[in-house]
């Protein structure tokens, strides 16, 4: 039988709070005045190919009972059907990653919500605490990190051009051009940057 908790609380989430937690998850549905967060793993699947991931995410949900979360990649589409991409993903993340948190949160309209199991309240109170201690003074990224730019200009421009082309002859009417951007030995917070992006963006959901 799970266990709740509730607080009432308008603080912004600050995700610095939760620098030594082994895990979580937070997704914010602005537009709906929601938020939610898993923390720590009770259970969880990576599944590394399109093939394997949609059995697999299905075993796993069947065989929980509470909530589950995670993310999965544009990758999945690949092991529905025969459109796939010619293109890897560089960085072999997986193409699902599915927990059941140790404690699940959401906040709507003001009101925390925490349910976890029994065995599990000594975490939540610390989760809790999370959620109600102040926020740091602002942050910064530590060090700025130095961006380099797989494409350059004139190659950008010509691929640009070219798209524009084929929408225009209608060979495709929608398109996701993307260039990647690298760095390397440079020393930055993710707990900052979630902070600021957060605190900054207008998007509904972040």
């Amino acid at each position: 039988m799970p266990l709740f908790k509730t607080f009432a609380s308008t603080k912004p989430f600050d995700p610095r709070a939760f620098r030594l937690f082994p895990r979580f998850l937070y997704y914010l549905m602005a537009d709906r005045d929601r938020e939610v967060l898993g923390i720590g793993v009770k259970a969880m699947v990576e599944a590394s190919t399109a093939m394997d991931a949609m059995p697999m995410w299905r075993a796993f949900l069947d065989e929980q009972t509470g909530v589950t979360m995670g993310h999965a990649t544009y990758g999945l589409k690949d092991g529905l059907g025969r459109l796939t991409s010619r293109h890897g993903d560089p960085f072999h993340r997986p193409i699902v990653r599915w927990f059941a948190p140790l404690v699940y949160a959401e906040r709507v309209h003001g009101q925390w919500t925490l349910i976890f199991s029994p065995e599990d309240e000594d975490f939540a109170n610390e989760v809790l605490k999370a959620l109600g201690s102040p926020s740091e003074p602002p942050g910064t990224l530590l060090v700025p990190p130095t961006w380099t730019c797989s494409t350059d200009p004139t190659r950008y421009l010509e691929h640009a051009n070219t798209l524009m082309a084929h929408l225009r002859c209608g060979d495709i009417y929608e398109l996701n051009y993307c260039i990647q951007r690298t760095t390397s030995g440079s020393i930055w917070d993710p707990f900052a940057a979630g902070e600021m992006l957060l605190k900054n963006t207008g998007a509904p959901c972040a």
